[in-house]
């Protein structure tokens, strides 16, 4: 018996409607004998939500004033997230798995561009949210 070509059931999966689906696999083995298996599998091809809170956009800080910043988002998705990735000057600062979602970070003096993205339980990756900041000497 040739080997079964799962393309068509991978390709069903990626365009298929969100939820629970059952899938049954039914073997007629060399004896004659039929052997199922049935399993769940759930389809999440919508991509987490994602927004910076804190720092404000055009934010400003004082150096001198500042100590650590705290930056805080939210982040949400109905099969549940996976990380949430801190980006800051196009260089990943840190990532966090569970909410709060806070990441420390000791201030610089200059313009700053903080990102985070946000990965659901399937993979999924939110749009990224962007702001933009200062930190003055």
């Amino acid at each position: 018996m040739p080997p079964i070509d799962l393309t068509l059931l991978l390709t069903l999966a990626g365009t298929a409607v969100l939820g629970l689906y059952a899938l049954r696999l039914t073997v007629l083995r060399q004896d004659r004998r039929l052997d199922t298996a049935i399993i769940q599998v759930t389809v999440d091809n919508t991509p987490p939500t994602a927004r910076i809170t804190y720092p404000a956009p055009q934010q400003r800080f004082s150096l001198a004033q500042a100590g650590v910043i705290n930056f805080q988002a939210e982040a949400a998705d109905a099969a549940g997230l996976a990380r949430l990735e801190w980006i800051l000057d196009g260089q990943l600062l840190g990532e966090t798995r569970q909410p709060p979602y806070l990441q420390p970070w000791q201030p610089v003096a200059g313009e700053h561009q903080l990102v985070v993205r946000a990965y659901d339980l399937a993979g999924n990756q939110s749009q990224e949210a962007t702001v933009s900041f200062w930190v003055e000497p």
